[in-house]
């Protein structure tokens, strides 16, 4: 849920969004692949603190640079090739 995720974080300040990057040795170009968003120069907005990022994107910037304050991103299970039909299949072999 959005509002669960976004609860109670800091602002994303200019000083915060550069602080992230660092911290996690992102680059513009590596951060705006990572969120979905097209163009770099918009990361490079951010930490001029111009168009700052709405809070929900703000939030899984900080999920993906392992920073967020409540949660952590964890691994899926490894899947059976073919995904979980074969793995069905193969289960009841």
């Amino acid at each position: 849920m959005i509002t669960d995720i976004t609860h109670a974080l800091p602002a994303p300040t200019p000083e915060a969004i550069a602080a992230l990057l660092a911290e996690a040795g992102l680059s513009l170009q590596a951060t705006a692949d990572a969120l979905g968003i097209a163009d770099r120069q918009t990361i490079a907005r951010w930490k001029l603190g111009r168009n700052p990022p709405l809070l929900p994107v703000w939030a899984l910037a900080l999920l993906l640079a392992g920073q967020h304050p409540r949660y952590v991103l964890a691994a899926r299970p490894a899947q059976a090739p073919g995904g979980p039909q074969a793995a069905r299949s193969q289960a009841e072999a």
